[in-house]
């Protein structure tokens, strides 16, 4: 939710009067100057030393729970438990120092996590860069978010279609009443699925990028609402048969807003995408991008849509509700039918301390067609019933 930043007033320290007529006149030392809050960018800002750079340390830890077959790698169903326990925690650093041309802020998140996934095989403890960039002026270098998504899922269970981050240079342009445009180039390798050349053989054969992916958004962001427009054209190098070069386009629209109910902390968000040749644009990095066979490219034409909201029934009790659909049009070259897939999630949390909560969620998922799916289901089809407990406390 966008909310404004509140000041923080600084506290000024006094001194201590002299001890007796005798006494020699003693003065208090004065306060430890080494921390103030820093009001520009929140009270969660610190100036250290009197500097001009405020700087934020936070993160969260998570504990959870997991149940249901769909939430664990299930491409050993007799091996695999139903039950999967996963803990993570998140360290965030962010530094800000404001200039004559904007805000110069260098920010650094790294997560770690531990996942059970299948019986008694553990997959150990994971050490990412969740994001680390540097921005100023409206110029960004780094790993950070897409320009082309803007994540508006509420519920625990990630989207297909949600916030991905990307190596990137880009630059936003401001404009006056929130309006804002950027343009972006982003690493290809991220973003590609599959290319197959014959029916069954689901291979790799991606040669190497020759160009980055070009994304452009323009939107705005007010008080109570968001909207965002993107695009993005990549480029698809297949090395087999021979190095032939294709292109892949894909657009989203997004828009987020804050509700009057629940004390103004309810919020509503929607957003529609779709791709001809760029399946993981649309939420589909897991299937095919398209058929190659000689010069000839037949792309998959992907589409997908999903509304999520995030109700508060009183101050301490609120839940989300999630819906995502979408379907990937395979080429009929590929011997494989067209993917469809559909989720629906939702929660009951419990906020007991600002900062922390606990709670519990439900999902169904449904998936048509998936990658491999043929060789589990006889009729292709996967209906889970899957739900997750957590407790999380972010600091």
């Amino acid at each position: 939710m966008r909310r404004p930043l509140s000041a923080v007033a600084l506290l000024a320290a006094g001194t201590l009067p002299a001890m007796g007529a005798d006494a020699p006149l003693e003065v208090a030392p004065p306060a430890a100057d080494y921390v103030q809050t820093c009001p520009l960018f929140g009270n969660r800002f610190m100036s250290l030393d009197g500097g001009d750079t405020c700087v934020r340390l936070g993160g969260y830890v998570r504990g959870e729970i997991g149940i249901g077959d769909q939430y664990i790698n299930r491409i050993d169903a007799k091996r695999n438990n139903d039950i999967a326990f996963g803990a993570r925690a998140l360290i965030l650093y962010d530094a800000r120092t404001v200039t004559e041309v904007g805000t110069l802020q260098t920010f650094a998140s790294i997560r770690f996590e531990d996942v059970s996934m299948r019986g008694t095989v553990d997959t150990g403890t994971r050490v990412d860069l969740e994001r680390g960039f540097i921005s100023w002026a409206g110029l960004t270098a780094g790993l950070a978010k897409s320009a082309f998504d803007y994540d508006i899922n509420y519920s625990f269970f990630g989207s297909r279609a949600d916030d991905q981050a990307s190596l990137l240079i880009n630059y936003t342009y401001y404009l006056p009443n929130g309006f804002f445009a950027v343009g972006s180039l982003e690493d290809p390798t991220a973003r590609q699925g599959d290319l197959v050349g014959a029916p069954g053989r689901r291979v790799p054969q991606h040669a190497g990028s020759r160009m980055p992916d070009l994304v452009a958004a323009f939107g705005q962001e007010s008080g109570i609402y968001f909207w965002k427009l993107s695009g993005a054209y990549m480029q698809l190098r297949s090395r087999t048969p021979r190095d032939v070069t294709h292109n892949g386009f894909a657009g989203r629209a997004v828009v987020e807003v804050d509700l009057p109910s629940g004390e103004g902390r309810d919020r509503l968000g929607v957003a529609v995408a779709a791709g001809n040749g760029s399946g993981s644009y649309v939420g589909f990095d897991d299937d095919i991008d398209g058929f190659v066979n000689r010069d000839r490219f037949d792309p998959s034409v992907g589409y997908s849509g999903i509304v999520s909201l995030d109700h508060y029934w009183s101050e301490r009790w609120s839940s989300a509700f999630t819906l995502f659909a979408g379907q990937v049009d395979r080429s009929k070259r590929t011997g494989e039918g067209d993917r469809t897939v559909a989720v629906a999630a939702a929660n009951l949390v419990w906020h007991p301390v600002t900062g922390f909560y606990m709670g519990g969620e439900l999902q169904y998922y449904y998936d048509k067609n998936a990658p491999g799916q043929s060789t589990r289901t006889r009729d292709n089809v996967d209906h889970d019933l899957y739900g997750l407990f957590r407790i999380q406390r972010s600091f």
